[in-house]
């Protein structure tokens, strides 16, 4: 089987975790995958580096946020995009017989759409993000059905959005490699004592992720009474938030409230903690870092909204919160540590639960989904 991948150069964060993992996978499973990439930017190298064979062209500039006008600009920029890059790759790709064309970016609908329709292969978006607005369900609706691409949704909440043409769902997975065999490193490092229990955050210090909230909750919270204490990780690029972040801990900061930074072994961060708060202000589409705490046995706070809903059962993996504010993430720390007796067997439930969240268990279904469909 081979299959076509098109890729941002700049692609971080859960959209770059989940292609680099799929594409590892896929590869496992003797999928030749061929990789577009378009621009060189940070993961342009590691991207070359683990598919079959690519095409490097240049970035996609369009962005489909902000007011109609703009979005309409947008959207015909990224037609006129993928209008003039479609013949630098066609002679390429149809040296191929392909099975499958996949992408995840919006901008990049026409391009794969067109790609999809010269060479009459099926073509699947993977929807990275839910659906949020009329304007946005109208158009994605319209587009799909011209161009005859399938969208696949990242968490059923996704699908949801997007309506009766949406028949399918891959999680964006995690990998269990990432987090096993950890060592207790960032408790030993802080010097944290083996009696106090230790929450976790981890992911981009960004306002949507509601950091400084989370922060105020915890040192509001009766963890901070008892002695308790919370590691932070994740890198920054907004140094205004980042301040507000640590105001949020106030005199706590650097005592009970630790900040790390961008970390790569994520394996000893969860083996460093016992429960992980999931931030946000909004809907969590799918939540990778939720899926590999549950993997590694840690359950999580979250809001009742979005992906986490599916990943997290009431007093079982982990606790919801009805409202993204700090009186509802403080009520939901203390309950935690109510439920500190049961954290054991929540340990085992949390482990079980995770392997419908798993890489390897999503790419055998999309595996599925090509062979069905084509």
């Amino acid at each position: 089987m081979k299959i076509i991948k098109i890729l941002s150069g700049n692609d971080d964060g859960g959209v770059f975790t989940c292609e680099r993992q799929y594409i590892e996978i896929l590869k496992a499973n003797n999928i030749f995958v061929f990789g577009i990439i378009l621009g060189k930017g940070n993961s342009y190298d590691e991207y070359k580096e683990i598919v079959d064979e690519y095409i490097e062209i240049p970035a996609n500039d369009a962005y489909f946020g902000g007011n109609l006008r703009n979005r309409l600009k947008n959207i015909n920029l990224a037609y006129k995009y993928g209008k003039s890059q479609l013949e630098k790759v066609l002679p390429k790709l149809r040296e191929y017989k392909f099975e499958a064309v996949f992408y995840r970016r919006v901008p990049f609908l026409f391009f794969g759409g067109l790609i999809g329709k010269k060479l009459n292969t099926p073509t699947y978006w993977h929807m990275p993000t839910a659906v949020n607005d009329t304007y946005s369900y109208l158009f994605y609706n319209l587009f799909l059905r011209i161009f005859k691409v399938q969208p696949i949704a990242n968490s059923e909440y996704t699908k949801q959005t997007m309506g009766g043409l949406c028949k399918y769902v891959l999680y964006p997975g995690y990998n269990p490699q990432r987090i096993v065999n950890g060592i207790e490193k960032y408790r030993t490092q802080l010097k944290i004592s083996e009696k106090a229990s230790v929450f976790g955050i981890v992911g981009r210090i960004d306002r949507q992720k509601a950091q400084d909230i989370v922060i105020k909750a915890f040192v509001e919270s009766d963890a901070i009474k008892e002695g308790n204490h919370l590691i932070i990780a994740g890198g920054y690029i907004d140094e205004n938030y980042f301040e507000q972040v640590k105001s949020a801990a106030g005199k706590y900061f650097g005592t009970q409230v630790h900040y790390i930074g961008k970390i790569s072994d994520i394996n000893n961060f969860f083996a460093s903690i016992d429960v992980m708060i999931n931030g946000r202000i909004n809907a969590e589409p799918f939540g990778i870092s939720i899926a590999e705490s549950l993997g590694a046995g840690i359950p999580v706070i979250a809001y009742n909204l979005g992906g986490p809903t599916e990943m997290v059962i009431p007093h079982k993996t982990g606790w919801l919160i009805d409202k993204s504010d700090a009186e509802h993430y403080k009520k939901a720390i203390n309950t935690a540590l109510a439920d500190r007796n049961n954290w054991s067997a929540m340990s085992d439930m949390c482990k079980q639960h995770s392997r419908k969240f798993t890489v390897s268990e999503n790419v055998e279904k999309l595996i599925q989904i090509i062979s069905t469909e084509k």
